[in-house]
């Protein structure tokens, strides 16, 4: 069984939607610039829901492995530790790690669906520049809308 689509395109669907949310360092902590959590993240918030997921987050009980489980599930990731696509940016490949230290939040969603486009059923993400295994429509609408 591979990934799961469905589930990679509403964790992208998450992603435009909440840009100002997103910050891959995080499991669910208000950041001074208001990020509050990464990509796995998004996935448990989904699965819990925006009210208790806001109030974990704020008496600071957000459970990073529940966050890896909700993830896991949701994209379809067959892995026993933690995936790659769910750690921090040192794991991600370097061409990644580079555009999304260059950009603001808009820029980090942009890095963060290409690197859904790249992501394995083990849950690392191709390093080749040019893979694609989910093609990802709220990608090709950000880019289009960047070049305008």
């Amino acid at each position: 069984m591979g990934l799961n689509t469905r589930g990679i395109r509403r964790l992208a669907d998450q992603l435009v939607a909440n840009k100002k949310l997103y910050e891959q360092h995080t499991f669910g902590a208000k950041t001074e610039c208001g990020t509050t959590c990464c990509l796995a993240g998004f996935c448990y918030l989904e699965t819990i829901g925006s009210r208790k997921f806001n109030a974990l987050v704020k008496s600071e009980e957000l459970n990073g492995d529940d966050c890896l489980k909700a993830g896991k599930k949701q994209l379809g990731i067959k892995a026993s530790s933690s995936p790659v696509i769910f750690q921090g940016l040192g794991a991600w490949p370097v061409d990644l790690a580079e555009e999304y230290r260059q950009n603001g939040p808009r820029g980090r969603v942009i890095v963060a669906l290409k690197a859904l486009q790249r992501l394995r059923g083990n849950g690392n993400i191709d390093p080749n520049k040019k893979a694609v295994h989910t093609r990802l429509p709220q990608l090709k609408a950000l880019l289009a809308k960047a070049e305008r």
